[in-house]
């Protein structure tokens, strides 16, 4: 009875995500022992759901990570968020574990799909690293519409090893991570709070915006090679942006400054790793990019949400009657839920 009822819960949730069919099914992955869930670990989730299903994860037990995963086809896969103790979020219980994360399609001997992971999103993670991969070879179908959002990773690559026809319209936005590569594909690459290395392109079309970092290093926040195309703008970080005379990508209306003076001047640079990249009172990057927008991550049409919260309803509270008398014919249920679009 208690498991049904909370998949049924989470089955309310899920249906309320744009773009998710409400008739596929909702599995609930938890590693805590003492709980009711479908699955343990994440590839057993995946192996067992159908092309379209969303997958819940709970929060991981003992601080135990739910594993690496391949994905082939269609899943909405969502955690919990990360930092969320650091944000004061203590009514989510904890971070979503995970290894690497892999999506990647399976091409049959005719050249052709047999399995597809366009459309997936994935968010609420906090994963080694998440990497979405073309064709094995060059094919008429295409890889494409992949979301990648709110996640805590040491990097997200986007890699294709043929032309950028067959890796196509991938969104990367509001992800906590290290960094983020772009090959022979398109993307967005949008409201990313990006900590060691940078954000680069190998070849393809991108739209970079409303990024932000304060890595010190000696090579540049931001690298285009040749074969690159797109814009740069909005963005926040130290150091140059650096494209190759043979790319062709349009660069504006960037704050890009020293590490000393985006730590003093720029950031907050207070409380926990991500809410410190919120811009102080007074910043200098406040109004100083297109059109006297702010620039970097907390601005835009699709600002940074702290602790990568899931873009999900969540439950705040639930009452449900200890016991029911076999000659009721109902039952009082009261939920109260939060919106995070």
């Amino acid at each position: 009875m208690k498991k049904t009822f909370l998949i049924m819960l989470a089955g309310i949730c899920s249906a309320a995500l744009a773009g998710v069919n409400s008739f596929a099914a909702t599995i609930i992955v938890d590693n805590n022992p003492s709980h009711d869930a479908d699955y343990r670990t994440l590839q057993e989730a995946v192996d067992g759901a159908a092309a379209g299903d969303t997958i819940l994860i709970g929060p991981s037990y003992s601080s135990n990570s739910y594993g690496d995963a391949m994905i082939t086809k269609k899943m909405y896969i969502y955690g919990t968020g990360y930092l969320i103790n650091e944000n004061g979020y203590q009514g989510d219980k904890g971070t979503s574990l995970v290894g690497s994360i892999t999506l990647k399609p399976l091409v049959g001997s005719d050249g052709l799909f047999v399995f597809d992971p366009s459309e997936s999103k994935i968010a609420g993670l906090s994963a080694s690293d998440i990497n979405i991969y073309g064709p094995d070879s060059a094919t008429s179908d295409i890889i494409r519409d992949i979301v990648i959002t709110r996640n805590y990773a040491g990097s997200i690559n986007v890699n294709n090893e043929w032309n950028v026809g067959y890796s196509h319209n991938h969104v990367i936005s509001q992800n906590f991570v290290g960094s983020i590569s772009v090959r022979l594909s398109t993307a967005v690459v949008r409201n990313n709070i990006v900590t060691y290395q940078g954000i680069f392109c190998h070849g393809g079309e991108v739209l970079i915006t409303n990024n932000s970092s304060s890595y010190l290093g000696s090579s540049s926040y931001m690298n285009f090679e040749a074969g690159c195309s797109g814009e740069v703008f909005n963005n926040i970080g130290v150091n140059t942006i650096e494209a190759s005379t043979d790319s062709a990508v349009t660069v504006h209306h960037n704050y890009l400054s020293s590490y000393s003076d985006l730590e003093e001047n720029v950031y907050t640079w207070t409380g926990s790793e991500d809410s410190k990249y919120q811009l102080r009172t007074g910043s200098l990057a406040k109004g100083a990019c297109l059109n006297g927008a702010d620039c970097g991550a907390f601005a835009g049409d699709t600002p940074y949400i702290l602790s990568g919260l899931p873009p999900r309803p969540r439950i705040t509270n639930l009452e449900v009657p200890a016991t029911v008398l076999s000659t009721d014919t109902s039952m009082p249920i009261k939920v109260s839920a939060e919106s995070r679009n």
